[in-house]
């Protein structure tokens, strides 16, 4: 079975849900303390940790996700994956449609080793800008270290494609170094 069969999604109900946002406590309680939200923005957190559900409440601005992906991006720059995978995941939670975030989070869980979360997160990323290179190149890299040559090769094979942009060449580059190398891998395996 391939690692994308097995690729989870959000929690898919309110109970599943409430457990997930029970289990950050700890996060929360640690983000309310901070000057990373207002007062109004406290207070909808505070109401997603009493098992809210996201239906109930719609007002988070934008720029206040950012900047909790902008604070996931330092920690896991200074080393801290597990802080910044938490953060992340807390801003998906918050707009399970916000692309960046996922992308995000499904970087941050491939460097952590949990490719099938990871998984789970660039296909939901991919779900909602089909044309993300960056995107599909980790994809890649996930399958590729999951064994999955083929399926790499694929993953690859559409960022090329997609690429563009001020980095488009060099992501574009990359992408056809790792789809050559997935080929050679594959070539390797089935000679064996």
């Amino acid at each position: 079975m391939s690692i994308l069969d097995k690729a989870a999604g959000p929690p898919v109900s309110k109970d599943e849900l409430v457990k997930a946002l029970t289990a950050m406590g700890p996060t929360f309680q640690s983000l309310l303390d901070s000057d990373v939200f207002d007062a109004r923005t406290k207070s909808i957190i505070e109401l997603l940790g009493k098992g809210l559900s996201l239906a109930d409440i719609f007002e988070i601005p934008a720029d206040q996700r950012h900047r909790l992906l902008a604070k996931g991006a330092g920690m896991a720059a200074a080393g801290d994956l597990a802080g910044a995978a938490k953060i992340i995941e807390l801003v998906t939670m918050l707009e399970p449609l916000d692309e960046k975030a996922l992308l995000a989070l499904g970087t941050i869980l491939s460097l952590q080793g949990r490719y099938e979360q990871a998984v789970g997160a660039l296909l939901r990323c991919l779900a909602l800008d089909a044309l993300n290179a960056e995107a599909y190149l980790r994809l890649g890299e996930c399958l590729m270290k999951a064994g999955e040559a083929d399926k790499a090769a694929e993953a690859f094979t559409l960022a090329g494609i997609h690429a563009s942009g001020p980095s488009g060449e060099a992501t574009a580059a990359r992408a056809a170094e790792l789809a050559r190398l997935c080929a050679r891998s594959a070539t390797a395996a089935s000679a064996n």
